[in-house]
């Protein structure tokens, strides 16, 4: 099951005089899934919602209908971000309860390339921060995480886990040894930021020579004088989970 709440990126502190909190339910425009929660903050096109087990989440406005955008645009008061917020969200990972961060979500494409790779999943509630570059995956099951973590990677993206049990597998067939070409699989490629990224990454490792991407075949095709230790550890850095 899926929330259209995307996980959250700071943790808020409000100012003196701050809006009273009211539960209400949201809706997402395109899926009809709703959330409830208090409406605690805005930040440029996000809004910061509450839930009833007191976890905050960041959601882009645009997602909600007409009449949730209508409310936070005439009650949401600016947001006050905290320095440490992201460090302590990430110390926070359970079984239960994972965040995957450091994913390349350049887009909207993106964002529904992991709607799409977790559509059949069950027993789990999940919530992508485009802002925060990261996931949150929570369940009273932890296989139920893990299989969504590697359903993810499936789709091509690469997160560091803040719960060392449940994360995303090393890539086969990496090696040390310099070779002089190597295709490279399963890449999430869904628009010209994410080719660019790719093609910047791979370039930059020492001894790449040339890159050829294909992006219906969601493949890159590397020559050069290189290690496919090398450029699985830059793809993964850049968020992206590839195959050899």
């Amino acid at each position: 099951m899926k929330t259209i709440a995307t996980v959250i990126t700071t943790i808020l502190a409000l100012a003196a005089g701050s809006l009273h909190a009211e539960t209400r339910t949201w809706t997402d425009a395109e899926s009809g899934k709703t959330i409830d929660g208090e409406l605690i903050s805005i930040d440029g096109e996000q809004a910061t919602l509450k839930r009833s087990d007191g976890k905050t989440f960041t959601v882009d406005i645009s997602r909600f209908i007409e009449a949730d955008q209508v409310y936070i645009k005439e009650n949401g008061i600016p947001a006050e971000p905290s320095e440490d917020s992201e460090e302590s969200a990430a110390m926070d990972g359970t079984e239960n309860d994972v965040t995957l961060t450091g994913l390349h979500l350049c887009c909207g494409g993106c964002e529904k390339g992991i709607d799409k790779a977790l559509a059949e999943m069950e027993d789990i509630e999940y919530a992508v921060s485009r802002s925060s570059d990261s996931i949150n995956i929570t369940s009273s099951k932890s296989s139920a995480i893990q299989d969504a973590v590697d359903a993810i990677a499936a789709a091509g993206y690469y997160g560091k886990s803040n719960f060392a049990e449940i994360a995303i597998e090393e890539v086969k067939g990496t090696s040390t040894e310099k070779t002089d070409s190597a295709d490279i699989s399963s890449l999430h490629i869904c628009c010209g930021a994410c080719e660019r990224a790719i093609e910047e990454t791979l370039t930059a490792v020492e001894g790449v020579a040339s890159v050829a991407i294909d992006k219906q075949a969601r493949t890159a095709t590397v020559t050069g004088d290189f290690t496919t230790a090398d450029t699985v550890s830059a793809l993964q850095t850049a968020g992206f989970h590839p195959s050899l």
